[in-house]
C-alpha cells in the first residue's frame, strides 16, 4: 500500500526565461557600480532566489490520511486540504503560447493552481483518493 505519493512541479520554459531575465537584470545593475543600483541588484537577486526555490522545490503530495499537500518550497507555507473536498479540476491550456495548468476547486470556493510534471497520473491519483474516501464513508 502506498502511504504517500508525490509529484514534482513541471519546470516550464517561461519560468526558466523569467529566472534568467531577472538574473541578467541583477547582473546589469550590479555592474553599474553605484550604491543605489547595488541595492536594486540585491533585491532582484533575492527575488530570483525565491523563484528558483519555488521552481525546483514545489511538490504535490497525497498523504495516507487523504490530504493533498501543496508545498511551494522553504519560503512558503504549505497548503493542506482533504482530497474529498475537491469539487472540480479544470485543465487550462494557453491559446497561443505558454504552459497549461490545472485549476483545483476545493472547499467553499477555494482555488489553487498546480502544474504537476505527470498531469495524467496526478488526475488519476485524485480520482483514486476520492474513490477510496467514498468507499470508507459508505
Amino acid at each position: 500500500m502506498i502511504l504517500q505519493r508525490s509529484f514534482h512541479r513541471r519546470l516550464t520554459w517561461e519560468a526558466m526565461a523569467c529566472i534568467l531575465l531577472l538574473a541578467a537584470c541583477a547582473l546589469y545593475f550590479l555592474l553599474q557600480r553605484s550604491p543605489s543600483y547595488a541595492v536594486i541588484a540585491l533585491v532582484l537577486v533575492c527575488i530570483d532566489v525565491v523563484m528558483i526555490e519555488r521552481a525546483i522545490h514545489t511538490t504535490y503530495s497525497f498523504t495516507a490520511e487523504g490530504n493533498l499537500v501543496v508545498s511551494r518550497g522553504r519560503f512558503s507555507r504549505d497548503v493542506v486540504f482533504p482530497v474529498s473536498d475537491i469539487t472540480r479540476v479544470e485543465r487550462h491550456r494557453p491559446l497561443l503560447w505558454g504552459s497549461g495548468f490545472l485549476l483545483i476547486t476545493y472547499g467553499a470556493n477555494h482555488y489553487i493552481s498546480v502544474q504537476p510534471d505527470q498531469e495524467n497520473s496526478f488526475l488519476d491519483e485524485i480520482k483514486r483518493q476520492q474513490k477510496k474516501y467514498d468507499k470508507e464513508n459508505e
